[in-house]
């Protein structure tokens, strides 16, 4: 498959010979209010994209994440939000949360964003999973479960994601969980996308493959008036599609995203927990929060730059600093008493 196919009609479109001109071009765009979803190069050398993986900011933000054609010498650099991070991020901490609960905390790796290389393209997730203890001859380097987003415009490019992954592998990858979320409405969709053995023509351009993506359960999230409504829950991930083999013991149970997850992890990507408290509407109880979020960047509290997706500044949100002030409250009270 063409890794340029279906970029949305606002791709910006540059030349990419050198990394100081990538780099300005992607840091000019983040600092837009409103910037592209996605930055097109051409003519960008291989050795460019072999010395960004040990420079995580070469590429304007470690935030970033490539897929790169070393045949065509093209670069799609997607330049992510605040809302996929934190979505990605929840979907993430609930696998962890769940594969905890099943006793297999130390049976999953936790990829993150790592650069999966398949000559000649290069692809980085937004997430990604894999079993510790793989099948005989499975090649490693394929994450059995991968997570991306992006906006409601990049929707036919997440399908095209979701293709490479499962197409490029030949079926390996088993799921490719896509978040879609709407600028202009309260809207977050997650789509499921799992291999099919039906070979399509136009998937065909750099490679013949067995394998496209079959997108197998789609779930909506929208607000409207304040009234949330979730379609077409549960997102599911089998048991098997995560860890590559049969359940053996009742505690094995997969991973279930039933509507109040997905309600939260869509909610919390907006930006609208807990009704409109984010915006310092009246909380409950008649009180107002005012300036957040209180933020800790992860530079601060490490001393050292991020190096994955999980390892996020943190953020205190309005409903966090809401909770935390009753509890000095009730503890004041308890005192005076």
């Amino acid at each position: 498959m063409d890794i340029t196919s279906c970029l949305p009609m606002n791709t910006v479109h540059a030349i990419g010979s050198t990394s100081s001109g990538i780099c300005a071009v992607i840091q000019d765009e983040m600092r837009k209010k409103h910037p592209a979803p996605y930055v097109s190069f051409s003519h960008v050398p291989p050795a460019l994209v072999r010395e960004s993986l040990d420079n995580p900011e070469a590429f304007g933000s470690r935030a970033v994440r490539i897929c790169y054609d070393e045949d065509t010498r093209r670069l799609i650099v997607k330049i992510p939000g605040n809302q996929h991070e934190v979505a990605t991020w929840h979907l993430s901490k609930r696998i962890i949360n769940d594969t905890t609960s099943m006793g297999l905390d130390d049976q999953l790796l936790l990829k993150g964003a790592a650069r999966v290389e398949d000559a000649p393209v290069k692809k980085e997730p937004d997430a990604s999973f894999r079993p510790v203890h793989r099948p005989p001859g499975r090649d490693q380097k394929w994450p059995s479960v991968v997570i991306e987003s992006g906006w409601s415009e990049s929707d036919a490019r997440l399908e095209v994601d979701a293709n490479l992954w499962i197409g490029r592998s030949e079926g390996l990858v088993q799921v490719v969980i896509a978040v879609c979320i709407d600028r202009d409405q309260e809207l977050v969709t997650f789509k499921k996308y799992v291999p099919a053995q039906a070979p399509l023509p136009r998937l065909q351009t750099l490679r013949s493959h067995s394998w496209r993506a079959a997108l197998s359960e789609t779930i909506a999230v929208s607000r409207v008036n304040q009234v949330v409504t979730v379609t077409g829950a549960p997102l599911t991930i089998r048991f098997e599609e995560m860890f590559l083999r049969p359940a053996s013991s009742p505690l094995h149970v997969g991973y279930t995203f039933d509507a109040a997850a997905l309600q939260k992890v869509a909610e919390m990507a907006r930006g609208r927990l807990a009704g409109a408290v984010w915006a310092g509407s009246p909380c409950e109880g008649g009180q107002e929060v005012t300036g957040a979020p209180f933020v800790i960047r992860f530079e601060d509290m490490f001393l050292r730059p991020a190096r994955g997706t999980f390892e996020m500044d943190y953020v205190f949100d309005a409903e966090r600093r809401q909770s935390l002030a009753e509890l000095v409250w009730d503890e004041g009270s308890d005192v005076s008493d």
